[in-house]
């Protein structure tokens, strides 16, 4: 597997290795010696990340008497997994080999946007998928990009992420979906490490539940307005 350039290693061979390497010894002894397991040291722990960004405070909104449940997102086969992914040459994907997301990235968005929703206070309850409570308002979505991008320039955190609203109580599939769109954010970040990732794709997520979350409510309020003037005719 490809090294990220921030965590290259040289390995050395001491000389009493190259002594024993020289010996007749078997394979078997040879990865013993270089496995460290003579008074043995512990393997390298793997570090695990999330989002770290505080939920943005919607202004001029009132809370709407609906509900609206948040399904858990499906994602590309490439984000599919806990890796911390990076593109650092054309055509090439490459990932950190101690480091990782928490949890998947589909999750990761999904969970996020629902605390987002719920913190926003836009709508009267806002569920989860796995729970009890169904909204009338459906929210899905699917991760399409999510990896690091590093060229000569900078580093940039890139999230892209295809989200339909739909609305459960119209009897068509067809009719049922309020909108379908692409939301793609590319964000700039200095500290070229895992770390630093992480924070320019908190920022990135952040920017991105913003927007979306905007576009839900109007096209929500939208859609009680039309049926409130079909009622008045």
């Amino acid at each position: 597997m490809k090294t990220h350039p921030s965590e290259k290693r040289v390995l050395t061979v001491t000389p009493f290795i190259r002594q024993w390497i020289r010996t007749p010894i078997t394979a078997a002894t040879i990865a013993f010696l270089l496995s460290g397991c003579f008074g043995g040291q512990p393997g390298r722990m793997t570090e695990q990340y999330a989002f770290d960004y505080a939920p943005a405070l919607q202004q001029g909104f009132a809370t709407l008497p609906e509900t609206i449940t948040v399904e858990r997102f499906g994602a590309a086969q490439l984000y599919n997994s806990t890796a911390m992914v990076y593109q650092d040459a054309p055509g090439q994907r490459n990932q950190y080999l101690y480091h990782r997301w928490r949890v998947n990235p589909a999750d990761l968005v999904s969970d996020y946007l629902l605390r987002d929703l719920r913190s926003a206070n836009l709508f009267r309850g806002v569920f989860h998928h796995r729970g009890d409570g169904s909204g009338r308002y459906l929210l899905a979505g699917d991760i399409e990009e999510f990896l690091e991008h590093i060229d000569k320039e900078d580093h940039r955190a890139i999230v892209s992420l295809n989200a339909t609203l739909f609305d459960t109580a119209r009897p068509g599939l067809s009719d049922r979906i309020l909108f379908q769109k692409d939301y793609r954010i590319a964000e700039p970040f200095d500290e070229q490490s895992p770390a630093g990732m992480a924070k320019g794709m908190s920022r990135a997520v952040a920017q991105i539940s913003g927007l979306l979350l905007n576009d839900i409510f109007k096209a929500v309020q939208a859609t009680r307005m039309l049926k409130q003037g079909d009622q008045h005719e």
